[in-house]
């Protein structure tokens, strides 16, 4: 996990929290591990001012990216 302030006059300026992968021991999954992980990482952001989380997943693993991409519309 890094923290990135971005700014150029080619784009938004942000604050986000990047993370590079989220690995949950398989028998933690389904047991909504990953939206507590999520809900952490909201949290913090809040806490440290930061706008967004960004966070990079392998385009194959349809799993998780249907887990990343419900975590987002959350309404936490």
């Amino acid at each position: 996990m890094k923290y990135y302030h971005i700014e150029s006059p080619n784009q938004v300026t942000r604050n986000i929290i990047f993370v590079d992968s989220i690995g949950v021991d398989e028998k933690y999954r389904r047991r909504r591990m990953e939206h507590e992980i999520f809900s952490f990482l909201k949290a913090l952001g809040i806490q440290k001012g930061y706008d967004g989380i960004e966070l990079q997943v392998n385009a194959k693993n349809e799993d998780a990216y249907k887990i990343y991409y419900m975590s987002s519309k959350s309404k936490e």
